[in-house]
């Protein structure tokens, strides 16, 4: 059963280090911008992949239509803006879809639950520093921050 089966997929840590291709004299420069933009947009489409790969699961723990409606949503706004790739995608178990995004002393978490709510959490060095929710408008399908 691979990643996408079971409702996780994870993606490799390259947030913070810069595109690398080896130059004519054998060392190592910072690929050109371009570079950086197509290998992001080829992670995103990754990711929006296997998001569309979990529209028609089974399993009771699959996330909701509308869960799922919103995390595509979310994602492909996140694409749009260039926003970093998730370094993981996860079913909740209950209806939802969790992205986290990790570094050495910060972890921040995006859930979307199947209300159409998305629940923000930012850890830093094992602690909650912030905590937040948005509400996906349903006329506009943009996430609105709550009051």
């Amino acid at each position: 059963m691979n990643k996408a089966e079971t409702g996780v997929i994870l993606f490799p840590e390259t947030v913070e280090t810069p595109f690398l291709d080896a130059n004519q004299a054998g060392g190592w420069s910072a690929g050109s911008s371009e570079d950086i933009r197509n290998s992001e947009n080829k992670r995103w489409q990754n990711a929006l992949d296997v998001l569309l790969s979990w529209q028609d699961s089974e399993d009771s723990e699959a996330p909701t239509e509308e869960c799922w409606q919103s995390a595509i949503d979310l994602a492909y706004d996140w694409q749009i803006e260039s926003s970093p790739v998730p370094s993981s995608i996860a079913w909740s178990g209950d209806g939802g879809i969790v992205f986290e995004w990790s570094s050495v002393d910060e972890l921040q978490t995006v859930e979307v639950i199947g209300s159409g709510i998305i629940e923000v959490t930012v850890f830093r060095h094992g602690k909650v520093i912030d905590s937040f929710e948005l509400r996906r408008d349903p006329r506009t399908r943009k996430l609105e921050l709550q009051g």
